[in-house]
């Protein structure tokens, strides 16, 4: 199973697509400041959250239920905005920033999380981080 989180317009076919909105193709509404989400333990292969992230105020708990409704093995794509760009910055309902050390929180393989053990937050492996840079003639 996969799943859409924060999906939009952006309706993906043999996704369950959500949204805080009740939008045309939204499969589940729900606000995902309230906890727990409403998807059962071990229960997605594959999660895509794109430009959701930074409009949440508990990153660490939301990290955490990711990793509850994940199945062992699973893919998690999540996209956030450079904390130094515009995009980080000029939308008013962004709450958090991130720069590409922040998921390393989560890693027990990098030097951030061997260096800050008393968050402990062994939860995820990165397999690939990159920075993505727009640009329009």
């Amino acid at each position: 199973m996969k799943l859409h989180i924060g999906a939009g317009t952006d309706i993906k076919e043999g996704w369950i697509n959500h949204d805080l909105v009740d939008l045309q193709g939204i499969d589940v509404v729900h606000d995902l400041t309230q906890f727990p989400w409403p998807w059962e333990d071990d229960t997605f292969d594959e999660i895509l959250m794109k430009d959701v992230l930074e409009h949440l105020p508990n990153t660490i708990r939301t990290i955490e239920e990711l990793y509850r409704i994940s199945k062992k093995g699973a893919k998690i794509e999540i996209s956030v905005p450079y904390w130094n760009s515009y995009e980080a910055i000029t939308d008013p309902t962004h709450v958090s920033q991130f720069n590409e050390f922040t998921f390393e929180f989560f890693d027990r393989s990098k030097v951030l999380f061997q260096r800050l053990t008393y968050y402990n937050f062994d939860i995820f492996k990165i397999i690939k981080m990159c920075i993505c840079i727009s640009l329009f003639i």
